[in-house]
C-alpha cells in the first residue's frame, strides 16, 4: 500500500468549506460588520451636531444678553429728561415761552401762483 502523504493547507480548507457551505452566513456577517461601521459613523456625526448645537445655543444666549443691554441703553439715552438736560447744558437752549417766542411767516410768491 502506497499512501501518498499530501500536505494540505488548513486555512485553505477552512475557507473553502466556509464558501461552499456557509455563503449565506458569511454574507450576513459581512452585512453586520458594514452596519456596525455605519452605526459608528452615524453616532460620531450625531455627536458633532450636538456639540455644534450647544455652541450655537451659547452664542444665542450671549447675543440675547447683548440685545437686552442695548435696549436698556437705548431707553436710558432716549429719556426725555436726559435729552432736555443735555440740550440745556451743551447747546445753551431753553424752553420757549409765549413772551420770547417769535413767529416768522414767509410768503413765497411761487407757491401763490
Amino acid at each position: 500500500m502506497n499512501v501518498k502523504k499530501t500536505r494540505t493547507n488548513l486555512l485553505r480548507v477552512i475557507i473553502d468549506d466556509l464558501f461552499q457551505h456557509y455563503r449565506l452566513s458569511l454574507l450576513l456577517l459581512l452585512f453586520i460588520i458594514i452596519s456596525a461601521f455605519l452605526i459608528l459613523n452615524t453616532t460620531q456625526a450625531t455627536r458633532l451636531f450636538i456639540s455644534e448645537q450647544e455652541r450655537l445655543l451659547l452664542e444665542r444666549d450671549v447675543l440675547e444678553n447683548e440685545f437686552r443691554n442695548l435696549i436698556l441703553e437705548e431707553n436710558v439715552l432716549a429719556d426725555h429728561k436726559r435729552i432736555e438736560r443735555e440740550v440745556i447744558n451743551k447747546l445753551n437752549m431753553q424752553n420757549v415761552n409765549s413772551k420770547t417766542e417769535t413767529i416768522v411767516i414767509v410768503k413765497n410768491k411761487s407757491l401763490a401762483k
